[in-house]
């Protein structure tokens, strides 16, 4: 008995995009939920953007695209905004975050801490000079890290 590769091909094909869909859970969008999805995971969502003094009129700031910010094993690079998001490859169970940032002139350090409940960080950092990165603005699952009574960051000097 022959087999005839023509018939048998799109068969087989079509069982390897069921199996490979089904294997990685359908395939579809999450409908913008990458945040509930990794934090129903037990991973963190780390997001902001890094502003630079260096460069900007006296009392302004300036957005800082192409710096590296790596955090809790994953990194992320500043878009033409100055904005980071990425989802943190270790699970989260509470404490210092260290962020660090590589860029243009730039190697800094900065420790941002957060509750084991966090599902995600908004962090808003500003540059001083090449070794001195601040964080200004920390929101801890949408509310102001200041408003909830915890100055909880540092430069990490």
């Amino acid at each position: 008995m022959r087999i005839d590769t023509f018939r048998v091909l799109p068969v087989v094909f079509l069982g390897v995009v069921v199996s490979a869909l089904w294997a990685c859970g359908g395939g579809g969008s999450d409908n913008g939920n990458a945040a509930d999805s990794a934090a129903n995971e037990g991973r963190l969502v780390l997001e902001g953007e890094v502003l630079t003094e260096v460069g900007a009129a006296a009392g302004a700031s300036l957005r800082f695209p192409g710096v590296q910010v790596c955090a809790l094993g994953m990194c992320g690079l500043t878009d033409a905004m100055g904005e980071y998001k990425f989802t943190a490859n270790d699970i989260f169970s509470g404490g210092n975050i260290q962020f660090t940032f590589n860029g243009p002139d730039t190697t800094a350090m900065v420790f941002v801490n957060a509750p084991e409940s966090a599902k995600e960080v908004d962090s808003d950092f500003l540059r001083k000079d090449t070794d001195t990165v601040e964080a200004v603005l920390v929101k801890i699952d949408g509310v102001d890290d200041a408003a909830q009574g915890d100055s909880s960051f540092n430069d990490g000097d």
